[in-house]
């Protein structure tokens, strides 16, 4: 006789054709993945179906037995099952992530950025000081051009929600 696997059930409260949305998920033991999820189908429609394969969720065997008794007076408080944090970005032959991988380009990309267009502006233009800064006049001009973009989009919202055309009111 073979046992049917643990399952999850989350029901939502959308409706769909008149009845709940429904997402049932089998529970899969296999000590040799950490972690698997796979889409079997949605049957009938609403109704969606997973097998999770993990490590994580294999049944562990209690300890064995031991013929002590705990005094009567004293209970113990059912323990939640621990669970584990996995980083899905990650895997233990590459621990770097997508995100620091394009943290450090960035960083590599400013830091070139700045070395090379310091060089040339010192070597070939013969520029000292901050102006030897690549593109100077630009990157002092960011933040007041940044500035006037917030408060465009604060007016633009302010006139939606009162119903005003701008900052000039009508005769």
């Amino acid at each position: 006789m073979t046992q049917n696997p643990p399952t999850l059930t989350y029901i939502n409260g959308d409706k769909l054709q008149n009845k709940p949305r429904m997402s049932v998920f089998k529970l899969k033991c296999d000590q040799g993945k950490d972690h698997q999820l796979t889409m079997d189908g949605e049957k009938p429609s609403g109704h969606y179906q997973f097998t999770l394969t993990s490590k994580h969720v294999c049944v562990q065997k209690p300890p064995p037995a031991t013929h002590t008794t705990p005094p009567a007076h004293t209970t113990q408080a059912p323990q939640p099952p621990q669970t584990t944090a996995s980083n899905h970005h990650t895997t233990k032959d590459n621990p770097i992530s997508l995100g620091t991988i394009l943290d450090v380009c960035v960083l590599l990309l400013i830091v070139t950025y700045l070395a090379a267009g310091t060089s040339f502006m010192y070597f070939k233009r013969g520029a000292r000081g901050k102006e030897a800064l690549p593109n100077m006049v630009f990157w002092i001009t960011v933040p007041g051009l940044i500035k006037e973009g917030c408060m465009f989009i604060v007016t633009r919202v302010k006139s939606l929600k009162g119903g005003h055309s701008g900052g000039y009111e009508s005769l």
